[in-house]
């Protein structure tokens, strides 16, 4: 536990040193909910948490906290935020676009009917961008540097795959390799 607390202690003094910002991505497993202590672990996290709401408190600078799950914040870490924004999913026109974006050069041959196909799948923008990146890497396997369909839907079955949605992944990697 000292550890991590020197850890924390040292970034919350850089940061406000240097005037940087501290950027905590995924900060729902560092300012997760306290736990009712039911074992020794659960009365050492319950520290750091508190250790962390004192550094916050006392901190001079500028504190940026990502996640995607907002509930698992525990309430006090909510109370001391300024300001808490939520981003919503990209719409299907959003999506049409970022899978442009994120194909660049790659995607100029890719018929405007496959980008508004790709964009029906309900994926976040870094799950387009993912994507985008792997159909790249297939098309390269291929020293190709035109993407195909069978790339990018292959590249979708992937993304779907980590989302945990098994069925749909398969109907895309069975589009893949038709």
């Amino acid at each position: 536990m000292k550890r991590l607390q020197k850890n924390l202690r040292h970034a919350f003094d850089a940061a406000e040193s240097a005037g940087a910002l501290l950027l905590f991505d995924e900060g729902d497993s560092l300012f997760g909910k306290r736990a009712q202590v039911e074992k020794g672990t659960d009365r050492y996290a319950n520290l750091e948490v508190s250790y962390l709401l004192q550094a916050l408190e006392a901190h001079d600078g500028v504190v940026i906290v990502t996640t995607n799950q907002r509930n698992a914040i525990d309430r006090a870490f909510l109370r001391r935020f300024d300001i808490a924004a939520d981003f919503h999913p990209p719409t299907r026109d959003q999506r049409q676009q970022l899978w442009r974006q994120e194909l660049g050069e790659a995607g100029a041959h890719v018929e405007p009917a496959l980008l508004k196909e790709l964009s029906q799948v309900d994926l976040s923008g870094g799950h387009i961008s993912a994507a985008a990146r792997l159909a790249c890497a297939l098309a390269s396997t291929r020293a190709e540097t035109q993407l195909t369909p069978a790339d990018l839907y292959a590249a979708i079955a992937s993304e779907l795959s980590k989302l945990g949605a098994a069925a749909l992944a398969a109907q895309w990697a069975a589009r893949a390799e038709k």
